[in-house]
């Protein structure tokens, strides 16, 4: 018969520690910092990075107004059962370097979050691929919406 899920491999364990976001929001207010000196202080290390990019393990490389650089070596947990990256932890990077590239741009107590994003892949991206890099752009503001 079928065999039970933990008799077909060796379980693996991962763990995740983070700060609280809500008390990194609280240093950012209490420093008055725009989008980019923001930025600029968790590329620096002077604020710990939020949760999710943790969780998926992406990190901040460079950062200039509307520019900004993240890092990604794909790992084991990332693969789905066909033994790809799972296109959602692609998407999710995309739309951190979009919006922070929007928020590099954006002055203090100025805040945004993805109306819209669509994804389109060229091939598949296996675990045991080289660490990637990948970009968001943004022009300056000019409206309430902003594409990046």
């Amino acid at each position: 018969g079928l065999q039970r899920p933990e008799e077909l491999l060796d379980a693996r364990e991962r763990r995740v520690r983070w700060h609280d976001p809500a008390r990194i929001r609280e240093t950012v207010v209490a420093r008055r910092w725009s989008g980019l000196e923001m930025l600029q202080a968790w590329l620096a290390g002077e604020i710990p990075p939020p949760p999710v990019g943790l969780l998926v393990g992406f990190a901040l490389e460079e950062v200039a107004p509307g520019r900004v650089v993240f890092g990604f070596a794909p790992q084991e947990f990332h693969d789905n059962i066909n033994g790809v990256v799972h296109g959602g932890i692609a998407a999710a990077i995309l739309d951190t370097a979009t919006g922070c590239a929007v928020i590099s741009r954006l002055p203090f107590g100025v805040n945004c979050a993805t109306l819209e994003l669509k994804v389109n892949y060229i091939r598949s991206l296996n675990s045991d691929a080289p660490k990637l890099s990948g970009g968001g752009w943004s022009a300056p503001l000019a409206r309430r919406a902003r594409s990046a």
